[in-house]
């Protein structure tokens, strides 16, 4: 071998040791970052002798990526279905019933009993008046939760689809830019980390396969197989209600279904777009709270019918000491009755609340001088009010209550166990990524020891040659 030539082949040894530390210190200083992967050097033979930066390669697990992704989209579904069904859970109270709806309509019962005994006791009646009017407080209140609840899942699908739109768009112009890139025989790394990232932002809302199409672009696809971006991205359009009615649904279109370049699909939990944020929120929107609401409503017009079947004054549109706006429960108005139902207005004035509760609250005459006692039977009468929601079991009106509390608080903590479960599974998949593709520090400063003493070797043979090329100068 000459000089020369061993002078370039340590010269060119040089320049790949010093671009294999700047890589390494890269690697070192973004191993905290997300979505960062290790990147290598394959160093090639040149022509003309020595050994050339032949290309940075981004180390990659298509399968531990795949995991990764269809873990975090279950973990986003788990915890959407978790906070939905623990914040529905606790409008109706405690799951124990000593708190909330079936509380205070134990009260209601204790109060018109004690009344009973005292008819003419003003605080007596007081206080059956207060604890009434507390019962159409709760039922209100847990309506218009529900309500809040709704319109919050509308207003997250509308942001999901935002940030869907914006994300595909995003990808599709960083797979042109990766694609001119490589063509140019430039490092992608930095591009591809950008689209990995998005691509995990738009897996929380929609679980995605991954696709490589060549020349570093890639394909997006549901994980069900709803194509969101190959060649062009995917559309999505949705419509925000704003303000979701009780009785709104895709059917009649009070609400917004979803399109994907204009044409409907299903949203649900067995549509293409299953198994993340987006399809959870829909079902919270459409299916969780409706039920609920429906539950309620049924709750509150059994509760109604006892009260006003106990009072023989009262004509066919006239409302008991609690009522519909007012009026007398009508089956053909049940949606929203919840959010209505409250204390009669005849018993908002305390000086005549004695004698409505004695004399009753209708306008025709009937022997009405056990209501308060009739009243209490009703109520604690066990009765299976509650037939339509599913409960054939005949209870007292609280403790159907107690009942409804009870199993949306079972549910609630069955969603919390399978959030627990699908954050656990993901926060795993996350770290098997991690350790296939991600920076393990002591191994990069071993390897940053072997280019220290590869480039001592290299500054070697450069320092014989020159003193070689001395000698022969002096000759």
């Amino acid at each position: 071998m000459s000089i020369s030539s061993a002078f370039a082949n340590a010269r060119s040894g040089l320049a790949l040791n010093a671009r294999a530390a700047e890589l390494v210190g890269s690697n070192i200083a973004n191993a905290q970052s997300a979505n960062h992967a290790r990147q290598d050097i394959v160093a090639n033979t040149m022509q003309t002798g020595g050994v050339g930066v032949g290309q940075i390669v981004r180390a990659s697990d298509p399968i531990a990526m795949a995991s990764r992704l269809s873990a975090l989209g279950g973990a986003e579904a788990s915890v959407v279905m978790a906070s939905g069904t623990t914040q529905i859970a606790n409008l109706m109270g405690s799951s124990d019933g000593s708190v909330g709806l079936a509380a205070s309509l134990n009260k209601l019962g204790i109060a018109l009993s004690q009344a009973a005994v005292s008819p003419d006791n003003q605080s007596a009646a007081q206080s059956v008046v207060t604890a009434a009017q507390q019962v159409g407080n709760d039922f209100n209140d847990a309506a218009n939760g529900l309500r809040d609840i709704r319109n919050q899942a509308d207003a997250s699908i509308a942001g999901r689809i935002d940030m869907l739109n914006d994300r595909l768009g995003a990808i599709d112009a960083l797979n042109a830019d990766i694609v001119s890139a490589t063509a140019r025989r430039e490092n992608t790394a930095a591009l591809e980390q950008e689209r990995d990232g998005y691509i995990v932002d738009i897996t929380q809302h929609i679980p995605v396969s991954v696709i490589n199409r060549g020349d570093g672009q890639i394909a997006l696809f549901s994980s069900r197989g709803a194509a969101l971006l190959d060649g062009a991205p995917t559309e999505f359009g949705f419509k925000a209600a704003g303000v979701v009615a009780d009785d709104a649904s895709v059917a009649d279109g009070t609400v917004s279904g979803l399109t994907m370049n204009g044409l409907a699909i299903d949203h649900g939990p067995k549509g293409l777009l299953a198994g993340g944020g987006l399809s959870a929120d829909f079902v919270v929107r459409d299916v969780t709270v409706p039920g609920a609401q429906a539950s309620l409503d049924e709750l509150a017009a059994g509760l109604l019918v006892r009260l006003e079947s106990a009072d023989a004054t009262l004509a066919a549109y006239e409302g008991g000491i609690l009522s519909d706006a007012g009026s007398a429960y009508n089956p053909g108005t049940s949606s929203g009755l919840a959010a209505r139902i409250g204390l009669n207005p005849a018993l908002s004035d305390p000086a005549t609340s004695v004698e409505h509760l004695k004399s009753g609250l209708g306008s025709r005459a009937a022997d009405s001088s056990n209501l308060l006692s009739a009243l209490t039977t009703s109520l604690t009468r066990k009765d299976a009010d509650l037939v339509g929601s599913g409960d054939p079991s005949a209870r007292d009106i609280a403790g159907h209550a107690a009942s409804i509390s009870g199993n949306l608080h079972v549910t609630a903590y069955r969603a919390e166990e399978a959030s627990t479960t699908a954050a656990a599974r993901s926060l795993a998949a996350d770290a098997t990524h991690a350790q296939r593709v991600g920076v393990d520090s002591d191994q990069q400063l071993q390897q940053l020891l072997q280019i220290e003493n590869a480039y001592a070797a290299n500054a070697r043979v450069i320092a014989i040659a020159d003193a070689m090329m001395q000698q022969l100068l002096e000759l």
